[in-house]
């Protein structure tokens, strides 16, 4: 009896032990399950952060590019108004200085014009003094 009763004990003591083994087991599988876990949530955590960075980054620099793009054709624009404003001032000067040149030209006809009327009128007054001088002369001879 002493013998079943040291087994018993024994085998209490056996299952006992192999009771806290899988408890201690059960425990360490647990915290690697949750530490698993942490570290899951940790990793999706950081991912997401990062994908959020790089979206931001990507939002940034599309940003950027649109501003430079922005900022070239309004450069462009503006280069290409100063230079339809500076060929529209050279021909309104070209055009102002066409009109001068025949304006000039205009008074210039009409000078000659006066010019050759007075020299013309000029020659016929002489004319006529010569005559008037001729009849004088052959009236008195």
């Amino acid at each position: 009896m002493v013998d079943d009763r040291r087994f018993a004990d024994r085998y209490q003591e056996i299952a006992a032990r192999r009771q806290l083994e899988l408890e201690q087991t059960r425990r360490e599988q647990e915290m690697a399950r949750r530490m698993q876990e942490i570290r899951e949530r940790e990793t999706r955590e950081r991912e997401m952060r990062e994908r959020q960075m790089a979206e931001q980054e990507r939002l940034f620099k599309e940003r950027e590019r649109v501003m430079r793009e922005r900022e070239y054709r309004e450069r462009q624009r503006r280069e290409q108004l100063e230079k339809e404003l500076r060929e529209r001032d050279q021909r309104e000067k070209e055009l102002r200085e066409r009109e001068r040149r025949m304006r000039e030209q205009h008074l210039q006809e009409i000078r000659d014009r006066e010019l050759k009327v007075a020299r013309e009128r000029e020659l016929r007054e002489r004319e006529v003094q010569v005559r008037e001088v001729d009849l004088v002369t052959i009236h008195h001879y």
